[in-house]
């Protein structure tokens, strides 16, 4: 059903073109409502498609709006088109609603900045990119909202890029999704090679139907569908933090507290879940991809969470969170839970974007102080933050009833209950990734409660100027930070376990999803059950061993542990040193080689001999010149008789070959020495065949027959009568 969708990311996109080229003639008060109304028409326009629209559409494939033709060579053509279906729809109402609560914060958060167009701009431009990447309707369409939100990290994340850190940290990010992105290329490439097209309806039609063509053994005895997976996996960990790609997420802290909470909750870093969820008839073909993807999100899920021990800036918490929390969504669509992944995807983003901007607030209160060791007793002073912290706090912990509690739930239980490596031999990957991921549960609850007990609990220890600044954020910053917190308290309802109580219809979002990403994984009640329960008893494990080494500051206890293991303290604080050994393994070598290359390349054969070498030549050869250029008339002759005798010498040599010609057959050899009739007739020759001195024979052209064997040197004198000159040519034979 066609549908005008282009709206949806234009919108968002002419409020970034507006703000980019126009914003500082507009007054300040404009350019925020510009950017609000872009993203707000954007929200708008998505929701009427996806409540009124999509409903009736569902069952043809959902809406589409086809712009125009966009690239066309031979037998390939691919439209410029985007497609809503129940998946992208979900995932446009999340961006458009979750962006437009962000940029109405930003409007408080932001109001002293200098460039506030340009911010503005920046965030319609990043959400206007996502929409693309999520309505797009081939691989190629995807992969321009790909690296539009890629460059809009780049330009967010360094916005304050006077200080050094925070352009750096920009330059972090794009590069590292660079490396990524070449992944997602390669997947593409294959996916073209084997069933002709890049439309994603018509690669997930053939990944349904089993096409023979996905099936085809490409590389180490692996199908074709497996090594497409895996390239486009390699992509989706750059672009959604994951090991190894991982290292420019907590970087990206160095932009404003809104970008990082678009970046961690709404848009870039769930592209890669959402890329894999949308092809997941393809990883359906190939088990051992999926079972990469499972490892990896959960080895992600534990790694990040055991670094968010030992951090104390509060927004570097929450971004290795992020990180552990991408991790438990890979695991899902990795055991084959596709709907689940997507379920704790948009459950983490009302949570996730609720805690970032809660640290946002705080740092606010606190004149834009994040260490968390000169926080403290915040509940009081920050009441409306503090209770919208509680609330995303206890969802990400994953209490019951909170939304995170049902998400987590979800993942951990169909790690443990699914089949689908069973077929190859690899069914001990579930329980391995479940058992990971409530390990991470635990220490998500352990390291956030941690967070909160040294933010609101206690006595304040920052220093009294900074104190007696403290206050609550304006309404445009609690007004967003309420809605989220509404958001992060009930969404897990529309994901409720329909399987547990017989009744499937109940998992709303499930039975949304199912046309796109297949039915609701089947746990048994006993297995479900006393996972919920045994979750249940992590959290509140780690809440509570948090709230007895935590509460009011940093108890005795944790003293001890910290003198007691200096050294795996610092190792942990200091991100397992991961940065220090990617600079020893990659970046020092390619710098030295880079150094190398400028050196002999730039400098030596580009500069010196191509650019330098010419001019020196000319100006050599300019000297010389010109010390014949004297205006003295008897230099001038001198040269002239100079020039004329050594004419006269090339002229008058006899016209032989420079080399003596000898043709051998065992012991008789046959010379020759003149090049023509003409010259041999003016010419005498006098040759000596056997080295005694004595002349042999008087010809150009001579025949010997040696007696005995040794080596002998022929000598040639050729006489030119006419000049009275002499040339000699000599030649070495040996004989046997």
């Amino acid at each position: 059903m066609e549908h005008n969708l282009r709206l949806i990311p234009l919108l968002p996109f002419l409020g970034a073109v507006t703000l980019f080229f126009f914003g500082r003639a507009i007054p300040r008060a404009w350019a925020s409502r510009i950017a609000i109304l872009a993203i707000g028409g954007a929200a708008l326009v998505a929701m009427d498609a996806f409540f009124s629209a999509l409903p009736e559409a569902a069952h043809a494939g959902g809406l589409h709006d086809k712009v125009m033709l966009w690239i066309a060579s031979g037998d390939l053509k691919i439209d410029l088109a985007f497609r809503m279906d129940q998946l992208s729809g979900v995932m446009c109402f999340i961006i458009t609603f979750i962006g437009t609560l962000i940029h109405i914060y930003s409007v408080g958060y932001m109001s002293h900045e200098e460039d506030y167009a340009r911010f503005f701009s920046y965030l319609n431009l990043f959400c206007a990119a996502m929409l693309v990447l999520v309505l797009g309707d081939s691989l190629p369409v995807m992969f321009v909202g790909w690296e539009g939100v890629g460059l809009c990290s780049y330009l967010l994340i360094g916005f304050w890029y006077k200080d050094n850190a925070n352009a750096s940290a920009g330059k972090k990010a794009f590069i590292t999704n660079r490396v990524g992105d070449f992944g997602f290329l390669l997947g593409t490439f294959l996916l073209f090679s084997a069933t002709g097209t890049v439309n994603l309806a018509e690669i997930v039609s053939a990944a349904s139907g089993s096409d023979p063509a996905l099936l085809q053994p490409f590389m180490g005895n692996q199908t074709l569908a497996f090594w497409a997976c895996v390239f486009l996996f390699i992509g989706a960990t750059g672009k959604s933090a994951q090991l190894p790609l991982y290292i420019w997420l907590p970087d990206a802290m160095a932009g404003p507290t809104p970008v990082s909470a678009l970046i961690h909750a709404a848009t870039m870093v769930t592209a890669g879940v959402y890329m894999i969820a949308r092809l997941s008839p393809l990883y359906s073909l190939a088990p051992a991809a999926m079972a990469l993807v499972a490892i990896v999100g959960a080895l992600t899920a534990v790694f990040a969470a055991i670094i968010g021990f030992a951090q104390n800036d509060f927004k570097k918490v929450l971004a290795y969170s992020t990180v552990s929390q991408l991790g438990f969504m890979f695991a899902a669509v990795g055991v084959g839970a596709f709907g689940t992944g997507v379920f704790h995807l948009g459950t983490h983003a009302f949570f996730k974007a609720g805690l970032f901007l809660c640290a946002g607030s705080v740092m606010h209160a606190m004149s834009n102080i994040g260490d968390i060791r000169k926080m403290g007793g915040l509940k009081h002073h920050l009441p409306w933050t503090h209770g919208v912290f509680l609330v995303c706090w206890l969802a990400i912990c994953g209490v019951p009833v909170f939304s995170g509690f049902f998400s987590k739930d979800a993942i951990v239980a169909s790690a443990f209950g699914t089949h689908i490596f069973d077929a190859i031999g690899m069914a001990w990957v579930g329980p391995f990734v479940g058992v990971m991921l409530l390990v991470a549960a635990l220490g998500t609850a352990f390291y956030m409660s941690r967070l909160y007990y040294l933010v609101f609990s206690g006595e304040c220890r920052a220093d009294h100027d900074v104190q007696h600044h403290i206050h609550e954020s304006p309404v445009e910053m609690v007004g967003p930070l309420v809605v989220l917190a509404g958001g992060a308290a009930i969404v897990g309802f529309f994901g409720l376990p329909g399987a547990l109580f017989g009744k499937p219809e109940l998992n709303l979002l499930a039975h949304w999803l199912e046309p796109v990403v297949g039915p609701e994984m089947h746990i048994p009640h006993g297995l479900e059950i006393g996972l919920m329960a045994g979750s249940t008893a992590l959290a509140l494990a780690g809440i509570f061993a948090a709230r007895t080494l935590f509460r009011g500051g940093w108890q005795p206890p944790v003293e001890n542990f910290v003198n007691a293991v200096p050294g795996f303290v610092n190792l942990v604080r200091d991100k397992f040193r991961v940065d220090e050994l990617y600079a020893f393994l990659i970046y020092r070598p390619v710098s030295w080689l880079a150094r190398g290359l400028f050196a002999v390349v730039d400098r030596f054969i580009i500069d010196t001999l191509l650019v330098h070498g010419p001019a020196k030549v000319v100006d050599t050869a300019g000297r010389v010149a010109r010390v014949f250029q004297s205006g003295e008339v008897q230099r001038y002759v001198a040269a002239f008789a100079i020039g004329i005798a050594a004419i006269v010498y090339l002229a008058s040599r006899p016209a032989t070959h420079s080399e003596l010609k000898v043709t051998q057959v065992a012991r008789h050899v046959t010379i020759e020495a003149g090049i023509g009739e003409a010259a041999s007739a003016a010419l005498k020759y006098e040759v000596d065949f056997d080295s005694d001195g004595q002349i042999d024979r008087k010809t150009d052209k001579a025949e010997w027959t040696y007696e005995g064997s040794g080596t002998y040197t022929i000598t040639v004198n050729v006489l030119d009568p006419r000049w009275n000159t002499t040339r000699t040519l000599k030649k070495e034979v040996r004989v046997d």
